[in-house]
């Protein structure tokens, strides 16, 4: 990644103070989507069955390379018992 694609990047996280990212970069919400995932012994298969997506999709969504919908947070939250950690 050169450097000016990673000021974007950071650019684009920020709020509009500048300070911190308005909302979890994609990278850190797959960590912590797959850490729940593991804490929970949970295949990505089973967490997949319990959004109603691929297993594809979760890979996708652990690897930060695609975003869930509101819809599919709260399912997988549920499903790993997060207590509302994953939609926050």
């Amino acid at each position: 990644m050169t450097n000016t694609t990673r000021t974007s990047r950071v650019k684009r996280l920020r709020n509009v103070e500048g300070s911190k990212p308005s909302r979890p970069a994609p990278e850190v919400f797959g960590r912590i989507l797959a850490h729940y995932r593991e804490r929970a012994d949970k295949k990505q298969e089973e967490l997949a069955a319990a959004m109603s997506v691929s297993r594809s999709h979760v890979s996708r969504f652990e690897s930060g390379n695609r975003v869930p919908d509101r819809r599919h947070v709260e399912d997988a939250d549920r499903f790993l018992g997060a207590d509302g950690t994953l939609v926050k």
